[in-house]
């Protein structure tokens, strides 16, 4: 599922940074001695479903609410995170000169809403405290937060079978806990007051990155430059306040002044460009350093921890049709609720507390159970048919998933149960509704040392109305070690 699989970029403020079938046993004795097959895979079983689309669980929060609802190829959006690219892209888009293009802009509010003198680790974190004033709280959630609008202008055609919709869409996604954010996220079993897997991490190194990181120095100028601009507030300030003063003599004044802020400028642009110079080459020196090598496994660390942590998201959008090939005439919207839980258990946190202790938590991670909840609530939807007399239809729509997952070095297991409701708003399209209930279970096992695998997958649908039933089975045996499911997004 990839809405509570999906990895969450947080930007780190004022810095850079951002987972039955019994089969199994039963072909063990005989897959044991079996002999490699020359293309490394043999099918037994390969029973597809009638619909593809029936058994993809795919109801989560989506990174973007507003691009989901838009529905259309994400090649074709151009994303922008200013607005400047995105306004210039806009005349081109509502003129509909060029049909089928759509654009997007994607924003963190925080990074507008933030004062600059709060975005630190400290009030990202909720710690900071100058004096008396109060930590900050909050501004982890507003990070966390996107809101985005999206346009498409859809096809025009004379040919009706052939046109698509404009269409404009807004939404926001956020995730609300802690525990699931690489910067704040705690290593699993760790205490209530415990630092974050990040902080912990890099704790571990910091005195190997102090020490090789260079002491800050004053550029050659910089002394001469602050004193000459003293003395040109100094002479300004006489001119402001000379009484009896000749208009030659404030002229003369107002020259030196203008000679010294001359020579203040020049100076000004040499110190900057020295303390720019000397930053960059502290920048490589320290790329090159043996600590700089420490910092990414700190990283993976910490997304780690996120990724085992418990995740509560939540997304709304909603999207407006119009005019096809033109963005006018725009209808009411279609609105669209998500949200979705998961949490992983059974994990043991680092055996010690140093980085290489750290890195081996990371490094030998051989398990992980992740189980997980997602619900999904469509209102005045345009929902495809499948009929040619009815492409379309406008229906509410209603959807509740169930995952579990188990992951070692020898088995794979992934189950995943979901209902899924159409409820037309018209009487005349009630043909068009129903209900369903599906399953899908997969499970890989490693057969033997010579790394056989057995991969089988089973799954049914039973439904009402135009949701129809459906099944899927397929058994294979691959020398290939398969990739786990990881519906739940696990690491």
């Amino acid at each position: 599922m990839a809405g509570l699989g999906k990895s969450r970029r947080v930007i780190l403020p004022g810095g850079a940074w951002a987972l039955c079938l019994p089969l199994g046993l039963a072909t063990h004795a005989l897959a044991a001695d079996a002999p490699k097959p020359a293309d490394d895979v043999v099918t037994v079983v390969d029973k597809a479903a009638n619909d593809q689309n029936v058994f993809k669980f795919d109801y989560g929060v989506p990174a973007s609410p507003a691009l989901t609802l838009l529905g259309v190829d994400k090649s074709k959006v151009t994303q922008s995170n200013s607005l400047k690219p995105f306004v210039l892209a806009l005349p081109t888009l509502a003129s509909g000169s060029q049909s089928g293009q759509a654009a997007a802009l994607d924003i963190a509010p925080a990074a507008y809403l933030i004062p600059k003198a709060q975005q630190t680790y400290a009030d990202y974190a909720g710690t900071r405290k100058d004096g008396d004033q109060p930590a900050t709280s909050g501004h982890a959630l507003l990070y966390r937060t996107r809101t985005a609008l999206a346009l498409y202008n859809g096809v025009g055609d004379s040919d009706a079978a052939k046109q698509k919709a404009s269409k404009a869409s807004v939404g926001f996604s956020t995730s609300f806990l802690n525990s699931s954010d690489p910067l704040l996220a705690k290593f699993p079993g760790a205490a209530a007051g415990a630092d974050s897997a990040w902080i912990t991490c890099f704790d571990s190194i910091k005195s190997q990155i102090e020490a090789n990181i260079p002491a800050a120095t004053q550029a050659p100028g910089y002394t001469e430059m602050r004193a000459l601009g003293e003395q040109i507030r100094a002479l300004k300030s006489d001119l402001e306040t000379a009484t009896g003063v000749s208009d030659a003599g404030k002229a003369a004044l107002q020259g030196k002044i203008d000679e010294l802020t001359q020579k203040y400028a020049a100076l000004k642009a040499a110190v900057e460009k020295a303390q720019g110079d000397a930053q960059t080459k502290g920048r490589a020196d320290f790329a090159k350093s043996a600590a700089a090598k420490l910092l990414p496994t700190c990283m993976l660390v910490a997304n780690r921890a996120a990724t085992l942590g418990a995740d509560l998201d939540f997304g709304a959008g909603g999207v407006w049709t119009g005019t096809p090939g033109k963005i006018e005439d725009l209808k009411s919207p279609a609105t669209v609720a998500w949200v979705s839980y998961r949490r992983a258990f059974g994990v043991a946190g680092p055996k010690g507390h140093s980085y290489d202790a750290y890195k081996s938590w990371y490094d030998n991670l051989d398990q992980w159970f992740m189980a997980g909840l997602s619900a999904r609530v469509g209102f005045d939807e345009q929902v495809s048919t499948g009929n040619k007399t009815t492409p379309q239809i406008q229906a509410n729509t209603y959807s509740v998933w169930l995952g579990l997952e188990r992951y070692t070095k020898i088995d794979r297991f992934a189950l995943q149960v979901g209902e899924e409701k159409t409820e037309p708003k018209l009487a005349a399209a009630k043909t068009f509704g129903g209900t369903r209930a599906r399953y899908l279970v997969t499970y890989d096992r490693r057969l033997n040392d010579n790394g056989l695998w057995v991969t089988a997958s089973y799954g049914e649908a039973n439904g009402t109305g135009a949701l129809k039933d459906d099944k899927t089975a397929k058994v294979t045996f691959t020398f290939t070690s398969p990739d786990a499911p990881k519906i739940l997004g696990g690491p």
